[in-house]
């Protein structure tokens, strides 16, 4: 936008210009009393040419304010729902980590309870692991020291 306002301005300055130089021209030869009515007339053009022309950047000055304030809008909605976005991927990241260490301690759990002697029925219930954990466990003796 802001390139057709320059291009805008340019084109009124050439304007303004290259009526300045046809005017010079012009009234070169002329007598003063002619001059003065044409000068006049061409400055009241030149005025009115450059009040469209102001009037025109101003209405394109406001489009333009109006579209960045628009832009700066979605920006800070995209910044909230980043910051959202964060936020839940920390939640859920929490919550793995509470995930793996609940199962772990069920399978510790479970391991205490099969040295203790209780039959793989009744660790499975009190767990909710399966009966073929249960069994891996029990053949393999799962030791908490064999861990660290």
């Amino acid at each position: 936008m802001d390139m057709k306002i320059m291009t805008m301005l340019q084109l009124a300055f050439d304007l303004v210009a290259g009526a300045v130089i046809l005017w010079c021209i012009w009234t070169a030869g002329r007598p003063p009393k002619a001059s003065s009515r044409i000068r006049q007339a061409l400055l009241r053009e030149i005025d009115a040419q450059m009040e469209r022309f102001q009037e025109t950047g101003r209405e394109l000055m406001e489009r333009l304010q109006s579209r960045i304030q628009h832009l700066h809008e979605v920006a800070e909605e995209l910044d909230r729902a980043e910051i959202r976005a964060c936020e839940t991927l920390d939640r859920l990241e929490k919550a793995k980590g509470e995930q793996a260490d609940a199962s772990e301690s069920s399978y510790r759990s479970a391991a205490q309870w099969l040295r203790q002697g209780l039959s793989v029925a009744e660790v499975a219930r009190r767990s909710g692991l399966g009966l073929g954990e249960l069994e891996l466990i029990r053949r393999l003796g799962f030791d908490e020291r064999a861990r660290a």
